[in-house]
């Protein structure tokens, strides 16, 4: 694209939108991000005290982010949108085919005994 003397570039994914306003868009808008709902189909992670496994918050947690970025024209990939299996290595292998610019893997651990965790963690690859 080019205006003026300036030269730039618009993502692929924001040509066809409508609603996509450059001035007003932030540069999240030109990130690709994965997201991975961590667990799927017969690999239900941990267990809640309630039954509910944990490969069902984490979809739904995933699907929430996914609306939100898609709402501010984030180009956004999920490595699940239901409850199937999907092998460990294609997770990081999609992001790393895509270029994305962030991978998020959700997960919900869990501890021993009650109230022995809290809070989150967040691991940052390097290369």
């Amino acid at each position: 694209v080019e205006s003026g003397s300036q030269k730039g570039w618009v993502a692929s994914w924001l040509i066809k939108k409508k609603n996509y306003n450059s001035k007003s868009a932030g540069r999240l808008a030109e990130a690709t991000i994965v997201l991975d709902p961590g667990h799927g189909g017969v690999d239900s992670g941990t267990q809640a005290s309630n039954g509910a496994m944990e490969k069902t918050y984490t979809l739904r947690t995933a699907l929430k982010v996914y609306k939100l970025l898609k709402a501010k024209n984030v180009h956004v990939i999920m490595t699940r949108h239901t409850n199937k299996p999907v092998a460990l290595a294609s997770r990081p292998a999609l992001s790393n085919r895509v270029k994305a610019n962030i991978y998020i893997s959700f997960h919900f651990n869990s501890a021993g005994e009650q109230y022995a965790a809290e809070g989150y963690e967040v691991f940052k690859y390097h290369h």
